[in-house]
C-alpha cells in the first residue's frame, strides 16, 4: 500500500488490502521475470487466466439449469425481441399512415421509387 495510515477502514479490511497488493507485486514481478528471461523457448502463460478459463469450463458445474431459469432466459430474449418490433412495427405504422393519407408528399419522402 502507498501509505500506512488509513484511518477509514478496519484493521481486517487494511490487512485484506495489503496481502492483496502483495500479492499482486508478487504475481506481476514473477511474470516480468518470465517475460524478460532470455533463455525461454515457450510462451509466457499467464496463472490468472488460466484460473479463469479453468473456471469457466467448470461453469456447468456451478450453474444449474432448472425449468426457473430456462423460463426466465426465454422471457428475457422473447421480451426484448418482442419489444423490439413492436417499436419498429409501430413506428413503420405512423410513417405509413403518414404517406397513404397524404401529409407526406412523394417528392418529400427519404427513399423513392425510380
Amino acid at each position: 500500500m502507498s501509505g500506512k495510515k488509513v484511518y477509514d477502514i478496519s484493521l481486517e479490511d487494511r490487512e485484506i488490502k495489503e496481502w492483496r497488493a502483495s500479492r499482486r507485486l508478487e504475481l506481476r514481478n514473477e511474470y516480468l521475470k518470465e517475460l524478460q528471461d532470455p533463455r525461454r523457448s515457450d510462451i509466457v502463460l499467464d496463472k490468472g487466466w488460466l484460473r479463469f478459463y479453468a473456471t469457466r469450463v467448470q461453469l456447468e458445474h456451478i450453474f444449474k439449469q432448472t425449468p426457473y431459469n430456462t423460463f426466465l432466459m426465454f422471457a428475457i430474449i422473447g421480451g426484448t425481441l418482442w419489444c423490439a418490433g413492436t417499436n419498429i412495427k409501430r413506428f413503420r405504422d405512423k410513417k405509413e399512415h403518414l404517406f397513404r393519407t397524404g401529409q407526406i408528399s412523394y417528392t418529400d419522402r427519404m427513399f423513392k421509387f425510380h
